[in-house]
């Protein structure tokens, strides 16, 4: 009778799990791909393997070149949890410790002392001016020089406000100087640590890197999107934009002038395998203890919650706890969830800006998987 019962309720859930594969896919392809934007990928999966993939619309529309598994996309913002590990491993070395003053490290004379630990979390009243997210475009790359945009940035915003410790205020510029602090205390690039010490210990099948590729989808905007008519205010339309296809204006290949807080690239696969490898036990990535430290709460000095670790935003849906990270910027949008109860790692990226309503697009993906 046992076994009679157990081979019903495998049956059943092999068969709930069909229903919801179909049923997504019918979502993904009704409301998002070709309508959000022009290609996507979504991919889910807990210790035992991906619950459910999918890869689907273009990577480039005019050229008719379909979205694979070997897709990449610009991860923006989702690179602050690759320097908030990076700054974990050297504090796991003792090179450096959370609460040491930034200004002191890099020589800084901020208004007031920022510790990494208020930087990761985005504590530290550091700015948020949309002055320093500067980019350049791909023709400049090789001959710009990165190490002079970004002490000439950290120089330029050392007006702490309000106290640190008292808000939490999302910040790029702290990741910039975080960035630094990394080169300063490694003594090596930070795009040169990143790959040896986080993307090679991911195993030999993962994509990366911080640069266009043949595998990158182009960048693409929504034209009947307020976010369009906005970022079209801001920038040279004519530099920057390669021209409109479909009901998406495409852009030219763009670089962040810093990469610690948002120049990876990456498929979703690999930032899969990245979050189910920093959350093995005796990771490869950070030890249990660190590891602890990097997924721990923190406060502000009124006692509330900042919402965030260092380095992973803090939330619960419907009683379920989950560390998250969401980036976006021109062209692409992406978010990565972990959800440490259940073992289980989601990840979204598509080829079009990012607007409010895709931080909710996990919400609805995941809950097939989440229960």
């Amino acid at each position: 009778m046992k076994t009679i019962f157990t081979t019903i309720s495998l049956t059943l859930f092999i068969f709930g799990t069909m229903n919801a594969q179909d049923e997504i896919t019918r979502y993904i392809e009704s409301k998002i791909t070709g309508k959000e934007t022009p290609g996507f990928q979504y991919l889910i999966a807990d210790a035992s393997g991906v619950l459910y993939e999918y890869n689907g619309g273009y990577a480039n529309i005019n050229k008719k070149v379909a979205v694979s598994h070997d897709t990449e996309f610009k991860a923006y913002s989702s690179t602050k949890t690759l320097t908030a590990l990076a700054i974990m491993q050297l504090i796991e070395q003792g090179k450096i410790s959370p609460d040491d003053e930034i200004g002191k490290i890099l020589d800084i004379p901020f208004s007031e002392p920022v510790t990494i630990r208020q930087a990761l979390s985005h504590t530290g009243g550091l700015t948020s001016s949309q002055g320093v997210i500067s980019i350049h475009l791909a023709s400049e790359h090789e001959q710009f020089d990165t190490k002079a945009a970004q002490e000439s940035l950290a120089r330029k915003y050392t007006k702490i406000s309000p106290h640190p410790g008292k808000k939490k205020k999302y910040s790029n510029f702290g990741y910039l100087l975080l960035g630094m602090v990394i080169e300063k205390v490694s003594g090596q690039d930070y795009e040169d640590y990143v790959r040896e010490n986080i993307f090679e210990r991911l195993g030999d099948e993962v994509a990366y890197g911080f640069g266009f590729n043949e595998h990158t989808a182009k960048a693409y905007q929504h034209t009947r999107r307020m976010m369009h008519l906005l970022w079209g205010l801001m920038i040279d339309r004519k530099v920057f934009y390669s021209g409109r296809e479909s009901h998406f204006m495409g852009y030219n290949d763009l670089y962040l002038n810093a990469a610690s807080y948002g120049g990876s690239f990456a498929n979703a696969g690999t930032l899969l395998k990245y979050g189910q490898t920093l959350m093995q036990k005796d990771s490869p990535l950070l030890s249990d203890t660190t590891k602890n430290l990097l997924f721990e709460e923190q406060f502000l000095e009124n006692g509330k919650s900042a919402g965030h670790t260092l380095g992973w935003f803090l939330k619960e849906r419907k009683g379920t706890r989950y560390f998250s990270h969401p980036g976006g910027g021109g062209g692409y949008s992406c978010e990565i969830r972990i959800y440490p109860d259940q073992g289980i790692v989601s990840v979204f990226m598509m080829n079009t800006t990012q607007s409010f309503s895709h931080l909710k697009l996990l919400d609805r993906l995941d809950s097939y998987f989440i229960r």
